[in-house]
Parts: C-alpha cells; sequence; structure tokens
C-alpha cells in the first residue's frame, strides 16, 4: 500500500455499500439513518465484546470494521446533518481556531492517555465540524483561506506518502552528496 491512508476509504465503501441497501428498503430517510445507526451500534456491540471481530492484518478488512467503533463516526456524520441548521451563533474567526487547537490538544491529551478513541477523537472531531458549520459569520462569507486549508489538507493526504516514499528511496543517495 503506497498511501498509509488509504485505509479510511475501505471504511467508506462498507458505508457506502450497507447504507444503501438500508435506503434500498426505506422510504423514509430519517427512519432509514436511525435504522442504519441502530444497525452500526448492534454490529459493535455484538461483535467486539464476543471476540467476533477479526484482525485487521495489515490492512482493514469487513470482519474487522463491523466491530469497530470508527463506524460511529457515521452515526456523528447523520447527526450533524440534522443539528446544522437548528445550531446558530456568530463568533469571529480567531476565537474558532483557538477553540479548534484547543479541543486538537484536548484530542491528543485524552488519546496519549488511553482514552478510548471515539471520546478523544470523534467527539473533538464533531464539535470542531459543528463549530465551523454552524457558525454563521465564517459560513456566510467567503473565507478563502479555509478554502485553501481544506485543498491543501486534502493534497497533502494523497501526496504526502508519495513524496515520503520518494525521499526513503532517494535519502542513501543524497547523503552521500550532501554531508553535515
Amino acid at each position: 500500500m503506497i498511501n498509509h491512508v488509504e485505509w479510511s476509504l475501505v471504511y467508506e465503501m462498507y458505508f457506502y455499500l450497507t447504507l444503501s441497501l438500508f435506503m434500498l428498503f426505506s422510504k423514509n430517510k430519517i427512519k432509514c439513518l436511525f435504522h442504519y445507526s441502530l444497525f452500526l451500534v448492534i454490529s459493535v456491540i455484538a461483535i467486539k465484546p464476543f471476540g467476533f471481530q477479526g484482525e485487521k492484518l495489515r490492512w482493514v478488512n469487513l470482519s474487522y470494521i463491523i466491530g469497530d467503533e470508527l463506524t460511529f463516526n457515521f452515526i456523528l456524520g447523520f447527526l450533524m446533518f440534522f443539528i446544522k441548521d437548528k445550531i446558530n451563533f456568530n463568533l469571529k474567526t480567531a476565537p474558532c481556531f483557538i477553540l479548534a487547537l484547543s479541543l486538537t490538544y484536548l484530542a491528543c491529551y485524552l488519546y496519549n492517555n488511553g482514552i478510548n478513541s471515539l471520546i478523544s477523537y470523534s467527539i473533538p472531531s464533531f464539535l470542531i465540524v459543528l463549530l465551523f458549520t454552524a457558525n454563521k459569520k465564517i459560513n456566510n462569507t467567503s473565507i478563502r483561506f479555509l478554502l485553501s486549508l481544506g485543498s491543501a489538507s486534502y493534497a497533502i493526504y494523497l501526496t504526502l506518502p508519495l513524496l515520503e516514499t520518494a525521499h526513503y528511496s532517494l535519502e542513501p543517495k543524497l547523503s552521500s552528496v550532501i554531508k553535515p
């Protein structure tokens, strides 16, 4: 695997496939999302504690995904869909970034102290997305910096592993030419 973050695509494919099956048999969007969320919760509750979850192996696979709490992030996405228009506030950009950095620091602190990733990463991430989604001062203005930051983040997501691979292959050759 060249790109070390491609594992998330497997979760997305699982999500799209299983949610599509639920949508096939449901006419009501809200009931469909509720039933699908219930399916994800029951899957994790039934699979993980009883030892039915498979190994992660070198890459994630279906037998691992069905018992992984990371699938709860999709439920948080559904929740965001329903509350984003019901919560409105106006904060300037600087306080939002300070709050986002604080939540990021809190997430890293919690995770490094052994707190489950659902609590340490998922909930702070949800709050950061909510902060920038429900903030009408940011959401109603065209802030090129935020758009550029999002584009740069996605570009880094895709290209950094390729650059890392090139670095490791070129490092032995360059270290003999450039001596500290």
